[in-house]
């Protein structure tokens, strides 16, 4: 096994760990790239918004929920990025 294939192996179950302890998180949570797309989102968020992370990770939040454009959430988003 090379070195190369260790540390993706490390960055896998990284990311698993994450994935396991957002999901333990009684809140809404979610993850978003610099281009606003979902890059991840737990359970709570699924049961919020009636939809599975699965149909949403890749696809940009104001596709996801248009409702945000032209609020205050939209500008403190971009703001935030």
């Amino acid at each position: 096994v090379g070195r190369r294939q260790v540390v993706e192996g490390e960055l896998r179950e990284a990311g698993r760990r994450i994935g396991a302890i957002l999901d333990s998180i009684t809140d809404a949570a979610f993850g978003l790239d610099p281009e606003f797309r979902y890059t991840y989102a737990n359970r709570h968020w699924e049961t919020m918004f009636g939809r599975r992370a699965a149909e949403v990770v890749g696809r940009p939040i104001w596709d996801v929920v248009p409702g945000l454009l032209g609020t205050t959430v939209e500008a403190g988003y971009r703001r935030a990025m």
